[in-house]
């Protein structure tokens, strides 16, 4: 914040307060993001000021409904710059156009630890788990341009490299999920459809919408845990509807198993989603309650170097092994530019944009 901010909170609401490069002049939500060079700016990074020569007047964010779309936008020019990933990346790279790799989670899986909720129950967590293929899961979410994830912390520079997910989730068996949901009382019916005390167990998905991928590999899932004997309800959603229902805490009993991607560098910023009050209050949209993870968090953060990651691995690994979060894909997002690029690094700052002739 800056001093207009501090003076008046509420100022923001309706106007750009701040002094990076670029103002925001124009919001339609969902659609797109207008911003205007700020005239006199003069402490970006290698001396770039607002005369630098390429600095663009004028920036316009869209929200494509696909990448499929901006994979066209950007080959015809109505887009200077796009991610790109999965099928369309083969068409894009043909173009030979400016690329800047930056590796991203793609897909992240999330159990809604609220009372009465059945992915409160240990033994559900784990059975979906095991039920799913995670490397054909990887495989489908990223458009076969992705990997497994070994940790949520996939964002580079990453201050931690370690692995919470080898021997912490339990491997691919849908006999062995059966058998997980038996051992807990979750019997089948003559249908093959499970309840527990006379209540079904039905399944809300709820996942980051936006690429044909996602939704497949959606439907993959559905498949999975329906074979396990579930009925699994699927809704995809644009990021302005995700925010509403994972974070604003009104009603945080719309959704069972969330696919949204959290990125971030550092372990300590999966804190406040994993610790502490649940949305109405705070970011736990989970309601996880873990103690032996808050005992690794508090101990990891007297520390630092190597220690420090050390027992945030063991910090992370409290969430995997318990099955609260999943981490099971990692992408590396392709920004390709047409006529456009980055003077320096590889994230959108507004000093680093420039246009080419």
């Amino acid at each position: 914040m800056c001093d207009a901010g501090l003076e008046d909170p509420t100022a923001s609401n309706n106007k750009s307060l701040g002094s990076g490069m670029f103002e925001v002049t124009e919001v339609s939500a969902n659609d797109h993001y207008t911003f205007e060079r700020r005239d006199g700016y003069s402490w970006g990074p290698d001396d770039t000021t607002s005369d630098t020569p390429g600095v663009p007047k004028t920036v316009i964010a869209v929200m494509a409904p696909n990448v499929s779309t901006a994979a066209n936008q950007l080959l015809s020019g109505e887009l200077s710059a796009s991610p790109i990933a999965g099928p369309d990346k083969d068409r894009i790279d043909a173009a030979n156009f400016d690329s800047v790799q930056r590796p991203l989670p793609a897909g992240q899986m999330y159990f809604n630890q609220i009372a009465d909720n059945p992915t409160s129950d240990p033994a559900v967590r784990k059975a979906l788990v095991q039920a799913v293929n995670l490397d054909d899961l990887a495989e489908v979410i990223t458009g076969g341009q992705g990997t497994r994830a070994t940790s949520l912390v996939s964002v580079e520079p990453r201050a931690c490299v370690y692995d919470s997910v080898a021997g912490n989730i339990p491997d691919f068996d849908l006999s062995a999920a059966k058998a997980t949901l038996d051992a807990a009382g979750w019997t089948a019916g003559s249908d093959g459809k499970r309840s527990k005390d006379g209540k079904p167990l039905t399944l809300r998905l709820f996942y980051a919408a936006g690429e044909d991928a996602r939704s497949a590999a959606a439907e993959l899932t559905q498949s999975a845990w329906s074979d396990l004997g579930a009925t699994v309800e699927v809704t995809g959603a644009d990021q302005t509807k995700v925010v509403d229902v994972m974070l604003s805490g009104k009603d945080n009993n719309q959704w069972d198993i969330a696919w949204i991607q959290i990125n971030n560098s550092v372990p300590s910023g999966f804190v406040p989603f994993f610790s502490g009050p649940a949305p109405a209050a705070g970011k736990n949209f989970s309601s996880i309650n873990n103690p032996a993870y808050e005992a690794a968090v508090a101990k990891a953060s007297g520390l630092t170097g190597d220690a420090a990651c050390a027992e945030w691995a063991d910090a992370e690994s409290q969430i995997t092994k318990t099955v609260s979060a999943v981490p099971f894909a990692d992408t590396v997002l392709s920004f390709y530019f047409n006529k456009a690029g980055l003077a320096f690094g590889k994230t959108f700052i507004g000093s680093a944009l420039r246009l080419y002739q």
